[in-house]
């Protein structure tokens, strides 16, 4: 796949970001709260996270919906950019200042190499798997098992790709062409299935559904608050 970018590491690795913990999930809600056809899912009931979840339970929750997030990212690929992230020092952020300086593994090369190729490796797998070669993969290494057992999950899901569209492309053929095999896996399912990532200014929200992805909505990024200050904090690395 070309013609994306990638989110920054830290926008979905669930690290502290001066000194205050990240999670996804939390910009994910915000995207349901400010998406029209969400707010008709759920009667116009915001969604909330789902604070104890020791027993499976979903990730955000309105009186009448519930719905789990699944990130379509290899753990490979997590590992190596967490692996190599520089230094950064938020103590002077009252001055307006971050530091960022280098260390060893954030100057090696093949770190950043390795991450890449996972990623590259993972669209790849995905792209040309058909879905009875998905199903009975048991291997727990393998690249794909992660967002195999997702797609087995029998709850509603929204999966996010963390990637960044060029506005000039089209984003739901790249989609249809990488991942249909994948979310084929959840024909059988009496759930819904949604994939959100971001082109241009834009989250945009695809529905599958029986062997289809559609569109259901698109929310600006400037109304998603957490995202944004989460960016500025973060997309230099």
């Amino acid at each position: 796949m070309s013609n994306y970018e990638l989110l920054p590491i830290m926008m979905i690795s669930k690290k502290k970001v001066n000194n205050i913990q990240v999670n996804y999930e939390d910009y994910l809600i915000e995207v349901l709260n400010k998406s029209n056809y969400f707010q008709k899912l759920s009667k116009n009931e915001y969604f909330k996270a789902i604070a104890e979840q020791a027993h499976g339970e979903c990730d955000a929750e309105t009186s009448n919906y519930q719905i789990d997030f699944k990130l379509l990212i290899p753990s490979e690929f997590m590992w190596y950019k967490n692996m190599s992230l520089p230094n950064i020092d938020y103590s002077l952020m009252k001055d307006g200042v971050i530091q960022v300086s280098d260390n060893k593994k954030s100057l090696d090369k093949n770190l950043q190499i390795k991450a890449n190729n996972a990623f590259e490796n993972y669209l790849v797998n995905v792209c040309f798997s058909d879905k009875k070669t998905l199903i009975e993969i048991k291997d727990e290494e393998s690249i794909l098992k992660s967002s195999i057992t997702n797609m087995l999950k029998n709850k509603n899901i929204l999966a996010f790709l963390p990637c960044v569209f060029e506005e000039r492309v089209n984003s739901i053929n790249i989609i249809k062409k990488i991942f249909s095999s994948l979310f084929s896996i959840r024909d059988d399912f009496n759930k819904d299935t949604y994939l959100t990532y971001i082109q241009g200014d834009y989250f945009h929200i695809l529905e599958y559904k029986s062997g289809k992805f559609s569109k259901a909505d698109k929310v600006h990024k400037i109304m998603i608050q957490t995202f944004n200050d989460l960016y500025r904090l973060t997309h230099f690395v």
